[in-house]
């Protein structure tokens, strides 16, 4: 039993290199094909290869943050996360905090401004007696 379990106690994953290889090329042949020779049509050669060129990069880049989320924080011993929420909690709680704090700062604001001016009136007041 030990053997068919990963270090996560999750059942063992079973896919290969072939197994990946035919999702990634099931995702990439999808319906975007089916448009892609009208869009062509209409971008043309230079924009239509360069919109190309600019989708295939922002793929690039998006898989590479979903590869690096898969593991959190560390790729080789950080837990695995199951869902995409899961992705988003452990790549977002450590920053929580931070995040509180400038909400904060932010919702603070006027009071750096309102202060000063209230003792200015305090004191003027104080003054005429």
């Amino acid at each position: 039993m030990l053997m068919y379990v990963d270090d996560d106690g999750k059942p063992r994953r079973t896919g290969t290199e072939w197994t990946a290889s035919a999702h990634i090329i099931t995702a990439i042949i999808g319906s975007g094909v089916l448009s892609q020779a009208w869009a062509m049509a209409q971008l043309g050669w230079i924009a239509g290869i360069g919109t190309l060129l600019i989708f295939s990069f922002i793929t690039l880049y998006t898989s590479t943050l979903l590869a690096d989320s898969y593991r959190f924080p560390d790729p080789v011993t950080g837990k695995r996360n199951h869902t995409f929420m899961e992705a988003v909690e452990a790549t977002l709680v450590p920053f929580f905090n931070d995040i509180l704090a400038l909400l904060g700062a932010i919702g603070y604001w006027p009071m750096t401004l309102n202060v000063p001016v209230e003792m200015y009136i305090a004191r003027k007041k104080i003054q005429r007696g």
